[in-house]
């Protein structure tokens, strides 16, 4: 596999790019690809600031690392790095974190966001009601994201996609956050879709196991889960061992917390199949650990949508009076 460096994003060109394959073939085809970071909201926390040093989009035939950034949204003209509080661009919000860099189009095995994480003070959480950073620690100092497609346009946008309810976990010992590629997606702006809607709370909490909360609007969230037709029994909430879960479960796509008025909000999906389903008790999720909870809480609130490309989706809760569809 070929590596190679791409400094001045600016002055790329397609001959240069053709230059550097095999043969020097000039033909290659290339789109102008930008990189966008945002944030699923996620309570108890004020700031979630990544420093980052580099990102390498790896193909089968070669990968090409960038290590310098030029970004009108965040000031950058050829910069080395760039910090980013995730917290800042939450919702349908995003930044570009990198402007127009050229590259092949195909398929791509996955993109690596290299984060400077050894050091408190570039990447660190910091807390509600806290003055004190905490170390944001990411494993290997690297991101490794999932697959995704340079296709035959002659610009485009990738947004990277945190969420951060099931990619990051709290460690007490030593006293620190970690990071971890779980949770976090590639999806193409231009055909992303969004879901939103309102949820009912008082309604759904006359079920037992709900009725039982002190606070009920809080600890609520919706699950999104890839396909349609699932067995509930395996459905599971986040997690990040697998080692004591069964090989059948399945994992969530997207987890959106509810807020106290009821309201949520999914945004950049992909388009395709998908089950809905409400937790009352997902504050009981252990990030960490597998564990059985029921979902959906109450059993009534499951849902089958599908996402057309590009589409905006409305969803109230509960079932019987709601409204789900485009």
């Amino acid at each position: 596999m070929k590596a190679k460096k791409l400094n001045c994003l600016s002055l790329l060109s397609l001959l240069m790019l053709a230059a550097c394959g095999d043969g020097g073939d000039e033909s290659v085809s290339t789109s102008s690809v930008s990189v966008g970071f945002s944030d699923f909201p996620i309570q108890e926390v004020e700031a979630v600031v990544l420093t980052v040093e580099s990102l390498s989009f790896r193909s089968d035939d070669e990968l090409i690392v960038v290590e310098q950034f030029t970004s009108k949204d965040l000031g950058l003209e050829a910069a080395e790095r760039f910090s980013f509080d995730l917290l800042d661009v939450q919702g349908n919000d995003y930044k570009l974190v990198l402007d127009d860099v050229e590259l092949p189009i195909g398929q791509y095995q996955s993109l690596i966001v290299n984060v400077l994480a050894h050091d408190i003070e570039q990447s660190y959480v910091l807390e509600t009601d806290s003055n004190t950073p905490l170390e944001l620690k990411v494993p290997s100092g690297e991101l490794k994201l999932g697959a995704f497609n340079v296709d035959e346009r002659s610009t485009q946008t990738l947004i990277v996609e945190f969420d951060l309810n099931q990619a990051m976990t709290y460690n007490p010992s030593p006293e620190r956050y970690i990071l971890k590629p779980r949770g976090v997606r590639i999806v193409g702006l231009e055909q992303a879709a969004t879901l939103v809607g309102d949820v009912d709370l008082i309604a759904l909490h006359q079920v037992e196991a709900c009725s039982d909360k002190a606070e009920l609007e809080l600890g609520n969230a919706v699950y999104l889960y890839p396909g349609h037709g699932h067995d509930v029994s395996l459905l599971s909430d986040a997690h990040d061992s697998l080692a004591s879960a069964p090989s059948t479960i399945v994992m969530p796509y997207a987890i959106a917390p509810v807020l106290a008025d009821g309201s949520y909000q999914m945004p950049f999906i992909e388009a395709g199949d998908y089950t809905l389903a409400f937790n009352c008790l997902a504050s009981e999720d252990n990030n960490d650990l597998y564990q059985r909870q029921q979902i959906p809480l109450p059993s009534t609130e499951l849902i089958e949508l599908s996402f057309a490309p590009g589409e905006d989706a409305l969803c109230n809760l509960p079932q019987q009076n709601g409204q789900c569809g485009p």
